[in-house]
């Protein structure tokens, strides 16, 4: 069975949602991994958290937008939507490097 992750599209973006999904100290570490590596695999993301909780904050962080996965195997690879937020929300990633 292929696992199939759906992703919003750039105009399906909202800054509620991103700020919602930045908001977890969890999550915004996550992000800011994410932002010194290419792609990193989910399960190295945030060592030592149940599975579940991590499968929580991965796909809260791709239905806001901020991330794209790619299932490959019994692995998932995450990256960053960098050229995406971008054009939307320009120096996002900036602000996020120097909090």
């Amino acid at each position: 069975m292929v696992r199939v992750y759906n992703h919003p599209k750039l105009d399906e973006l909202v800054l509620s949602q991103v700020l919602f999904a930045l908001s977890d100290p969890i999550r915004l570490d996550i992000i800011k991994k994410l932002l010194c590596v290419d792609k990193m695999n989910s399960l190295d993301l945030v060592p030592n958290i149940p599975k579940s909780t991590l499968t929580h904050h991965t796909k809260t962080l791709r239905e806001a937008g901020l991330t794209y996965t790619q299932p490959e195997g019994r692995n998932c690879w995450i990256s960053i939507r960098k050229e995406t937020f971008e054009k939307k929300y320009p120096e996002l990633m900036l602000l996020l490097l120097k909090e």
